[in-house]
């Protein structure tokens, strides 16, 4: 029987990359958590890779053959887009999300496959480790394994940030695990792909964070009031002031710093525009100077760009045709038979060719 396919290499956009970062870097209190969005490649027998498609609990996509499927090593995942998620449950070493995210996550996977016109699915999971060490805790591993007993190929990114080197600069740490079947943990070899631009559905993804914060520290909010059945004002005034110090947080460590990114992004493609532009216009004035100057050598016999048969060389050229230039010419007297003298203009070799010359006009 066919084995199950398993991944064996990753390859992750750069775009993904930098929100997955960015989400990782909003908090160093608690871990943060989202889902992956892409496809998988699985080698064909003809040696052309097959993209999968499908959803959760695929046996490693769909028009793939039982030989593709049979491919452990070569498999490839790439992840294209992300899904920033809400936490259930925060804490340092972990969070948890609802089963009704993970439906919409499915379901906005599919929105992108018929957006795109590729399989796409949700093919893994990211989550921060702040202020501890890149590898995946034995929870990590237990998540792990459930997604895999869903997703053959399903595979698991860690973002280690907060930490700091020896030299006292800050360090970041990312790797790719599955679960072996020994519960112990498989590493996975990424490849960071990189882009000229951040795509819209990225762009998207990035405004999601702070909204996402927001409302997890609402729900907070709520839930404690709830909680205060008494309605003791202290405790309310107290509950307050943590959720008013909760959002000024929010505004100063995520939101502040994603705007002053996306504005330094946004003043350097305005930079770089400007400076295509003024190639271009610079390229459009060559061609119209080389044109031009290929427009005015009409005239080549003279070499000048000066037509012959302009106002200015014609009287000269009438002058050389006209019938008044022959009574200047030198005359012959000879006489003819009855003694009578006539007189004829001069038919000698400069003036043949100079009247041969005026004719050539």
């Amino acid at each position: 029987m066919a084995g199950r396919v398993v991944c064996g290499a990753v390859r992750l956009n750069a775009d993904v990359y930098f929100g997955c970062l960015a989400h990782a870097f909003s908090t160093e209190r608690e871990e943060v958590m989202g889902l992956l969005i892409g496809e998988t490649i699985v080698p064909s027998d003809d040696g052309d890779g097959v993209r999968g498609g499908g959803s959760l609990g695929g046996e490693g996509g769909a028009g793939a053959s039982s030989a593709a499927r049979s491919s452990i090593a070569d498999t490839t995942v790439e992840i294209s887009n992300l899904i920033i998620l809400s936490r259930v449950d925060k804490r340092k070493d972990r969070c948890e999300i609802s089963s009704q995210q993970l439906v919409r996550a499915t379901t906005q996977a599919e929105a992108l496959a018929a957006e795109t016109g590729r399989p796409l699915r949700v093919v893994g999971w990211y989550h921060s480790h702040p202020h501890i060490t890149v590898w995946p805790s034995h929870v990590d591993l237990q998540t792990q394994e459930q997604w895999q007993m869903m997703e053959p190929t399903f595979i698991g990114l860690i973002f280690s940030c907060f930490n700091d080197a020896p030299d006292r600069t800050c360090r970041m740490e990312m790797t790719a695990f599955r679960t072996a079947a020994d519960k112990s943990r498989a590493e996975i070899p990424v490849t960071v792909v990189a882009l000229n631009q951040h795509r819209k559905s990225t762009l998207e993804a990035l405004s999601v964070i702070p909204q996402t914060f927001f409302q997890e520290e609402e729900e907070l909010f709520r839930r404690a009031q709830t909680a205060n059945q008494s309605d003791e004002a202290l405790i309310s005034v107290h509950n307050s002031a943590v959720y008013t110090a909760a959002v000024c947080r929010l505004l100063d460590q995520v939101c502040a710093p994603l705007i002053n990114t996306l504005t330094a992004r946004l003043n350097r493609n305005r930079r770089l525009i400007s400076s295509l532009e003024t190639q271009l216009a610079e390229a459009k004035h060559q061609e119209r100077n080389r044109s031009g100057g290929q427009a005015h050598s009409v005239y080549p016999k003279t070499g000048s760009n000066t037509n012959p048969f302009s106002e200015e060389v014609r009287p000269s050229v009438e002058a050389a045709s006209a019938p008044a230039d022959l009574e200047q010419t030198p005359t012959l007297v000879h006489t003819d038979q009855d003694g009578d003298e006539t007189q004829s203009p001069s038919h000698s070799p400069e003036y043949a060719q100079d009247h041969n010359s005026s004719q050539g006009y």
